[in-house]
């Protein structure tokens, strides 16, 4: 088996927060890109690989990505603050919408529980 066979294999491997037809879809587009690097760019394949990186790296971002797509167009929060979990480890913006969404939820369910204690304790909970 050749190195970039092998290096997709692995990538392959390791894509698990995907359909089998987003994985390979995502190992197809990185077959194309090593092949068009190498026939474009007489860049050694080696070379290629090298400047993708390690493929569990690789699939680590293209899994959170898939990951994120699906929160958005999911109702679920626990969805929603798994994916900004993840993205928060990527850089200052991830981190920032993940305690956004975090402060957002505790007030929403803050204000649930006190919309709920109200008719048993009107005097102590509220505004009037």
């Amino acid at each position: 088996m050749d190195l970039t066979n092998r290096y997709l294999a692995e990538l392959r491997a390791v894509l698990s927060g995907m359909t089998i037809g987003e994985r390979e879809e995502v190992v197809e587009e990185i077959r194309a890109h090593i092949q068009e690097r190498s026939a474009q760019f007489g860049m050694p394949v080696e070379e290629v690989l090298r400047r993708l990186g390690p493929a569990a790296e690789l699939a680590r971002d293209y899994n959170n990505g898939a990951l994120v797509r699906r929160a958005r167009s999911s109702p679920s929060p626990w969805l929603l603050l798994r994916a900004t979990y993840h993205w928060a480890w990527t850089g200052i913006h991830g981190l920032a919408i993940f305690f956004l969404a975090v402060l957002g939820y505790v007030t929403g369910a803050t204000f649930i529980l006190l919309a709920f204690l109200k008719p048993f304790f009107p005097a102590n909970v509220g505004f009037g």
